[in-house]
């Protein structure tokens, strides 16, 4: 196989990320090849060895590059200029962006990554990084308990999950903006009801 013209290792190894992700997204983990992944990069199997040690290194490559970017993505409404309950529907509306504009890890690639043992408790510590970041945040910027923060952040994101898999498998769709009105009018009365 000729191998494509010199790039910087950066730049190789998202290559090989991306091929990893649509064959691993076509043909499952387990059915996956480090050889279709390399030739569907248009490298050698040893470009891939030399950016990679396994498999399991290149897929946990993607979904750590996917995962920092959503997590960066609603760490970003943190701002101390914004009140509190602001950011609280910022975020939601960043997450019904994400959903009409397609910006999200395919139910199929995540299902898949939870497959894997040690990428599914990546996922897992990722996650709670996350919501112990978000909640401690917000803890200081409303007279709200830890405990409540927590809840709230535990039911947007098992709502946004649950939107996300009805988004991508089924053909019925909701009214979105009309969802996310309702959504922050349902925070608004949980955050005043919480209030310390």
């Amino acid at each position: 196989m000729k191998q494509s013209p010199k790039m910087p290792a950066e730049k190789r190894r998202a290559q090989l990320i991306k091929a990893a992700e649509k064959v691993i997204g076509r043909k499952g983990y387990a059915k996956a090849t480090t050889d279709e992944i390399a030739r569907e990069a248009g490298l050698t199997k040893g470009a891939l060895y030399f950016h990679f040690k396994s498999k399991e290194d290149m897929f946990f490559g993607a979904i750590r590059q996917k995962m920092d970017i959503h997590t960066q993505f609603y760490i970003d409404f943190l701002r101390d200029d914004v009140p509190g309950e602001q950011i609280i529907k910022n975020m939601i509306h960043g997450g019904f962006e994400n959903l009409t504009e397609k910006r999200f890890i395919s139910f199929d690639f995540l299902q898949k990554a939870h497959k894997v043992r040690s990428i599914q408790q990546y996922l897992e510590k990722e996650q709670l990084e996350m919501r112990r970041v978000i909640v401690e945040y917000l803890r200081r910027r409303l007279k709200v308990k830890k405990r409540v923060l927590e809840r709230l952040f535990d039911i947007l994101h098992t709502f946004f999950e649950g939107l996300y898999v009805q988004v991508q498998a089924y053909k019925y769709h909701p009214d979105l903006p009309e969802l996310e009105r309702n959504l922050c009018e349902i925070v608004d009365m949980y955050l005043r009801r919480n209030r310390t």
